[in-house]
């Protein structure tokens, strides 16, 4: 916990702008109670607030190098949105070749497994006659750029870039598919991006000194020097390669507050004031903080971390992010990633049985000596050895002391109210559950939650307020995967089930129900109760009331990064759309 004191100030000429108060009497504060903020509130809330230096120098930002394949797949997902396999499943088909009309089969881009930012010195000419014609010779450095691979890179192949600049995007977007389109126009503009001139912005830093004289002292008398309060603030003077390409959001994270590392400090716009200037104080703020837990892994954020780390190769970073989300270990939430019950229960197996292999240092270390094997530097019989003498000892103690998860039960001392026996934990594709221990002679199961005391009881089902078309008895709602459905609570001698209807009709065929639905991945969808006959489905979530625009009967709610939610028309083609609050749900 930590607090801040922030003053909104007014000069002679407009804007008001904030500054935080970070000095007092010449030494850093960081007041750590809402004490101690008050004490300091009190001594400056009475002025006098002059301006006492104005620093400005310029900052220069330098390009980016072009693609290699964890940069790709870091800005197909952030700026894209597109899961790192079918990134890499798209620069596959453009680096195979598109037809273009005329001039047959043409392959776009250059190989997309690589770890280097190297580039043909001809491909560089040919980006610097494109910014010279296209952007102007202010955009174009004296010299071209080039850039340093990282030590680890093995440089087999260019960086990813376009193979010809007679190809712009905007000139063969009628033959390209939309995903092909987006990502060969991010690579293009990474491309040039990188061949143009720096960005520069004007930094600003005012500093304004409150020495008060008629409020009453803290304990201790005002400090000498008085309070310093500091304002931040940057103004773009010229673009260069930012009027083309803007990287996604790559700054580094204060670990004490989560908050991005000149991320205030350029969105702060600063009045032009004069040295000596008496300023007036609108408003005094104090606020507490909190510390904040590192952010969950985006898969972004994944890919590079596993690139720093010296996990995986370029070409094996797509299918490590798919296999963790295909097997279950982890889940999606917000375009975050959370581990399943599976995911941790198999971790923690696997780190207690194999701790050297599951060591992200030894990982990264055989890495290291397959490149040097592959450089004739180690021998290759010496290395497997070294590596499988001791893994295949851990391997036979792990046959043996390891328990497999199918088989594994922890009694519960829960009776089963179907035969009477005791309910057990077992494990399963979606984590734990209660089930008998005399399965399959009796297949009862039901969901659980853990206690504060450290025990187990049973989660009673939720009931849907129907009963069984086949057999009578009362329907229930179960849940399996990102979506509820309804099942027969006679179970599992009655199998019906009917998907979880959220009162909303189909827009399609005016007869079916909308539900909720899980896709393969796992991720929440919305269908008509008819399906296969009718093919209606929505990623978002529909509301029965129609588009203001086509009349169309069945809008959707649509949420923004911001969190705001929009209502938007699902006809395909219409803009439609209602501004909205979230709405509230119950279920």
């Amino acid at each position: 916990e930590y607090w801040s004191l922030t003053a909104r100030f007014a000069g002679s000429v407009p804007p008001e702008f904030t500054a935080k108060l970070v000095e007092a009497g010449e030494k850093k504060v960081r007041p750590a109670t809402g004490e101690e903020t008050l004490a300091f509130r009190k001594a400056v809330e009475s002025g006098p607030f002059l301006v006492r230096e104005i620093r400005k120098k310029m900052r220069r930002r330098s390009p980016p190098p072009p693609f290699t394949t964890s940069k790709l797949q870091q800005d197909g997902a952030r700026k894209l949105r597109m899961p790192s396999y079918r990134t890499m499943m798209v620069a596959q088909s453009l680096y195979e070749g598109i037809d273009v009309p005329g001039e047959g089969l043409v392959g776009l881009i250059t190989y997309m497994r690589t770890d280097s930012v190297r580039v043909a010195a001809e491909a560089v000419d040919a980006a610097r006659d494109h910014i010279r014609v296209a952007h102007g010779e202010p955009y174009l450095p004296s010299a071209p750029h080039v850039y340093r691979n990282r030590k680890t890179a093995q440089d087999a192949h260019e960086a990813i870039r376009p193979t010809s600049m007679e190809y712009p995007p905007a000139k063969i977007k009628p033959i390209l598919s939309r995903d092909q389109y987006r990502l060969y126009e991010l690579i293009w503009n990474r491309f040039v991006a990188s061949q143009m001139a720096a960005a520069e912005f004007e930094q600003t830093t005012i500093n304004i000194l409150c020495e008060p004289a008629d409020t009453p002292a803290p304990e201790g008398g005002h400090p000498a020097g008085g309070y310093l309060f500091r304002a931040t603030g940057s103004i773009p003077r010229f673009l260069g390669y930012l009027d083309l390409y803007q990287e996604g959001n790559g700054l580094q994270a204060d670990p004490a507050t989560g908050e991005q590392e000149g991320e205030k400090d350029e969105g702060n716009v600063l009045p032009d004031l004069s040295e000596g200037e008496r300023l007036a104080l609108r408003e005094l703020v104090d606020a507490q903080h909190f510390t904040q837990p590192p952010p969950r892994f985006t898969e972004s954020s994944l890919i590079k971390e596993l690139e720093e780390q010296g996990i995986g190769r370029p070409s094996t970073y797509a299918a490590i992010v798919k296999t963790i989300r295909s097997r279950g270990y982890v889940r999606m939430e917000d375009r975050k990633f959370l581990p399943t019950e599976l995911g941790r229960i198999v971790t923690d197996l696997l780190e207690e049985s194999f701790p050297k292999v599951m060591d992200i240092a030894f990982t990264a270390r055989l890495e290291e000596e397959l490149d040097q094997i592959e450089d004739g530097e180690v021998g290759m019989a010496r290395t497997l050895g070294e590596f499988y003498q001791p893994f295949s000892e851990e391997l036979e103690r792990a046959k043996s002391a390891m328990p497999e998860l199918k088989d594994e039960l922890i009694a519960t001392g829960i009776p089963c109210q179907a035969c009477g026996g005791e309910m057990v934990i077992r494990f399963g594709r979606a984590g734990k559950f209660l089930a008998c221990r005399n399965y399959p002679g009796c297949r009862n199961t039901a969901n659980f939650r853990e206690t504060p005391e450290g025990g187990v009881e049973v989660v009673p089902d939720e009931e849907a307020g129907v009963s069984c078309d086949k057999c009578g008895k009362p329907m229930i709602v179960r849940r399996w995967k990102g979506s509820r459905y309804i099942a027969c609570s006679g179970y599992p001698e009655c199998r019906a089930t009917r998907p979880y209807g959220i009162g909303v009709g189909c827009p399609e065929c005016g007869e079916g129900e909308i539900g909720e639905r899980s896709s393969r991945a796992g991720k929440l969808f919305f269908s008509c109760s008819r399906y296969p006959d009718c093919r209606f489905a929505s990623w978002s979530r529909p509301v029965s009331e129609p588009c203001p625009v086509c009349e169309y009967p069945v809008m959707a709610e649509k949420i923004r990064k911001s969190g705001k939610t929009e209502i938007v028309c699902l006809r395909k083609g219409c803009k439609g759309k209602k501004a909205e609050e979230p709405l509230n749900r119950t279920g």
